[in-house]
C-alpha cells in the first residue's frame, strides 16, 4: 500500500492485519518465551538443591548473577546493537535463542560457579528482549492509542510468567528431572526465536505503509518520502526499513515533527553514545523515577507473602491467596492504565498520567501502613493488594512502554529508542537487585516503618518526572493546535 490519505491509511483493514499479526502477536509470543525462561531456577529451587547439594543461600547467588548480568545487558543495550550492526528483529530472535542455549548449559551445570555462569549468561542474553521489541513495535502506533495497545501488549510478561510457572513443573515432572524440565523450557524458546525470525515484520515502510508519526509530520504518501518530499529535497536511504533521510535540512522543523522521515536521526546522530543520552533533558528523571517504581513493587512481588504470615499471622495458604491479588490487579492495571493514558489529554500527558497514578500508588500503600487493624480481615488485604497491584504494574507498563516512546519520538531520538528503554529498563533492574537487602535491613524495624518507606519511595519516582512533565506540557502546548483528544 504505497499511496492513500494518511488519515485513514491506519484505519485500513491491511495495515491493522499486518500490525496485529506480524508485529503485535509474533513479538508477544516472543516475550512470553523470554519470560518463561527466568523461571526454570525459581519453579525448581528445591530439587535443584536436592540434587547437587546447592544451599538456599548459593541458589540466591546464582541468581544475583542474573539480576547483575540482566542490569548491565540492559544499560549497554545501545552500544551492544551499534556493534553488531544488528536489526532489532535480529537481535531479539538471536537473544532468545542464545537464551535457550544457556539454559542448556545451565541444566548440564553441577556447581554454584558453573550454574551462575550461565545463568548470568541467561541474563545478559535476556537484557535485549524488552528494548529491541519496543523498537519493533513503537512505529506502529500512534499517539492516541499507544498506551491501550502497550498495554494489553505488555501482558506479554505476565502470561510468560504464568506459562513458566506452570510448563516448568509439569515439564520436570514428564522427565523426571530438573535437568530435562530446563531443557524442555529450551527448547520451547528455540521454537519461539525461530517463529520470530520467520515471521516478525519491520518498520511499517518495509510493508509499504506510512509509519502513524510519518503522517502526522506532514508526509502524505510512500512516493513522497522515497523521493524525499517533506524533507527538503534529501536523498533517502533504508535503515531497518525505515525509509530516512541521507541529510536533513531544516532542523526546527523534523525537531518538531519528531520521527519524521529523517528528523528524528538527525538528532539522534547528536548521541550515538549511548553515555551521551544522560545528557538528554527527561532521560535521567525517567530513568530515577523507574528505578524507585521498580524497588517498591518488587519488595511488594517478594515480600508481601511473608508480610501476610508474619505480621497478620494467616496461614501459608491463605498468604499465598491474598498475595496473588497482586497479581491480578497487575494484569487489570496494564491494560486500565493504558486505556486512561491514552484519553488523559489524548495520550500527550503520560509522565503526568503517571504522576497521579503513583499519588493513588501512595495511597493504597497508607492501606498496609496506616490499615494494620483492617489488615488482619481477608476481604480488606485482598482489596488493597489488588489495588497496590493495579497501581505498581499499571506504573510499570506505562513508563517502559508509551511513556518512553512518546519521550523519544519527542525529543527526535526514535532511532535511539532501544537504548533508552536499555537505560530505563536498566537502572529499574538495579532497583530489583538491591530490593532483597533493602527490605531485610527496613523490615527489621517494623513492617509499618517499611511501608512508609515505600511511600516516601513512591514520592520520589513521582518527583523525578517532573522535568519530564515540564518537558511534555511544553510539547503538548505548542502542538495542542495539530492534535485533539479522544
Amino acid at each position: 500500500m504505497n499511496g492513500g490519505d494518511p488519515a485513514t491509511m491506519f484505519q485500513s483493514p491491511e495495515f491493522r492485519r499486518t500490525r496485529l499479526l506480524r508485529i503485535l502477536a509474533v513479538s508477544w509470543v516472543g516475550y512470553a518465551a523470554y519470560s518463561m525462561g527466568r523461571r526454570p531456577l525459581s519453579v525448581a529451587r528445591a530439587v535443584i538443591s536436592k540434587d547437587t547439594g546447592l544451599t538456599v543461600a548459593e541458589t540466591g547467588a546464582v541468581d544475583t548473577a542474573f539480576l547483575i548480568m540482566y542490569t548491565v545487558g540492559q544499560l549497554a543495550f545501545g552500544p551492544i546493537q551499534r556493534t553488531t550492526g544488528w536489526s532489532a528483529r535480529a537481535l531479539l530472535a538471536a537473544g532468545l535463542g542464545g537464551s535457550a542455549l544457556t539454559l542448556f548449559l545451565f541444566a548440564s551445570c553441577s556447581t554454584v560457579t558453573g550454574m551462575s555462569l550461565a545463568w548470568g549468561l541467561n541474563g545478559l542474553l535476556q537484557a535485549v528482549g524488552w528494548a529491541s521489541c519496543m523498537i519493533v513495535v513503537s512505529p506502529w502506533l500512534g499517539t492516541s492509542e499507544r498506551g491501550f495497545v502497550m498495554g494489553v501488549w505488555g501482558t506479554t510478561m505476565a502470561v510468560g510468567g504464568v506459562l513458566g510457572n506452570t510448563v516448568t513443573p509439569i515439564a520436570i515432572g514428564a522427565t523426571h528431572s530438573w535437568r530435562g524440565g530446563t531443557s524442555v523450557i529450551a527448547m520451547i524458546m528455540l521454537g519461539a526465536a525461530a517463529l520470530l525470525w520467520l515471521l516478525l515484520g519491520q518498520h511499517p515502510n518495509a510493508h509499504g505503509y506510512l509509519a502513524p508519526a510519518q503522517a502526522a509530520a506532514g508526509v502524505q504518501s510512500m512516493e513522497d518520502l522515497q523521493r524525499g518530499r517533506g524533507n527538503g529535497g534529501a536523498a533517502t536511504r533504508t535503515v531497518e526499513g525505515e525509509v530516512v533521510a541521507e541529510e536533513v535540512k531544516g532542523a526546527s522543523k523534523s525537531q518538531d515533527a519528531g520521527n519524521s522521515a529523517g528528523g528524528a536521526h538527525s538528532e539522534a546522530s547528536k548521541y550515538t553514545a549511548t553515555y551521551l543520552l544522560w545528557r538528554v533533558p527527561g532521560v535521567l528523571g525517567i530513568c530515577t523515577s523507574y528505578f524507585c517504581a521498580k524497588l517498591v513493587r518488587y519488595v511488594l512481588m517478594f515480600w508481601l507473602p511473608f508480610y501476610f504470615t508474619d505480621a497478620l499471622h494467616h496461614g501459608t495458604g491463605m498468604a499465598g491467596l491474598l498475595a496473588s491479588a497482586l497479581d491480578v490487579g497487575g494484569i487489570v492495571g496494564s491494560i486500565g492504565s493504558g486505556v486512561l493514558s491514552d484519553r488523559y489529554h489524548g495520550g500527550r500527558r503520560r509522565a503526568g498520567f503517571t504522576v497521579l497514578l503513583s499519588a493513588a500508588m501512595v495511597l493504597c500503600l497508607a492501606g498496609f501502613s496506616l490499615g494494620s487493624a483492617f489488615a488482619t480481615n481477608p476481604v480488606y488485604a485482598l482489596v488493597v493488594g489488588f489495588a497496590c497491584g493495579a497501581c505498581a504494574y499499571g506504573i510499570d507498563s506505562v513508563m517502559t512502554g508509551s511513556l518512553v516512546q512518546d519521550f523519544a519520538e519527542r525529543q527526535g531520538l526514535a532511532p535511539q529508542l532501544g537504548a533508552i528503554s536499555g537505560l530505563v529498563g536498566g537502572l529499574g533492574t538495579l532497583g530489583s537487585v538491591l530490593q532483597g537487602p533493602f527490605t531485610v535491613a527496613v523490615s527489621g524495624l517494623s513492617w509499618e516503618v517499611l511501608f512508609g518507606i515505600l511511600q516516601l519511595l513512591t514520592v520520589a519516582s513521582m518527583a523525578a518526572l517532573y522535568r519530564p512533565w515540564r518537558l511534555e506540557t511544553a510539547h503538548g502546548s505548542s502542538a495542542a493546535s495539530a492534535h485533539h483528544p479522544l
